[in-house]
């Protein structure tokens, strides 16, 4: 399946954009936010984000007792499933997260991840080795789909840095099989 997976869409709307808390006819969408403070309490955990646009929104965590958070930090992406603007009562305007499988956290910028989707969205005419270079290779990572020409080149990558960029990878062609 070709890449074709659009940040900036239906699937993945602006904080501007999402329905209000209690009025989402359809599931099916993803608020990416990236944190820039954290103000959480002890007994709450909450996060200052800006989504693409810059919009500026807070995320709260409202798990059940023994429900263990996730580590998030100041430059992570936060990816919220089908998030609804909740009306806090302090005044805040923000993201109430109650489902703790509704919220996964990327450890990089929302630049980086842009950056890295739109790199994957170009398609390549030829089949060459993502380590080396080696025309018509055929082996593909089996998370991120990466090509490599062997195990060798495919292990020196993963040490090289792979890894990392896998996972995000590894998500966005998740995205892009559930979305396209």
């Amino acid at each position: 399946m070709p890449h074709s997976l659009e940040l900036d869409g239906l699937h993945f709307p602006a904080f501007a954009d999402l329905p209000p808390h209690g009025d989402a006819p359809l599931r099916g969408w993803v608020l990416l936010g990236v944190v820039f403070q954290d103000t959480s309490l002890l007994s709450r955990s909450v996060y200052w984000c800006r989504d693409r646009e810059g919009k500026q929104f807070t995320v709260a965590l409202y798990f059940d007792n023994g429900v263990p958070k996730p580590k998030i930090a100041v430059g992570n992406t936060l990816c919220l499933e089908n998030a609804t603007t909740h009306y806090f009562l302090d005044g805040q305007v923000g993201v109430r997260v109650e489902e703790p499988e509704s919220i996964k956290v990327l450890k990089t910028s929302l630049h980086a991840l842009t950056t890295l989707n739109k790199e994957m969205r170009v398609p390549s005419p030829e089949m060459k080795c993502s380590k080396c270079g080696k025309a018509d290779s055929k082996n593909r990572c089996a998370k991120c789909q990466t090509l490599y020409c062997s195990k060798e080149c495919q292990s020196a990558d993963w040490t090289a840095g792979h890894k990392r960029r896998c996972l995000l990878a590894g998500q966005l062609v998740e995205w892009n099989k559930k979305y396209e």
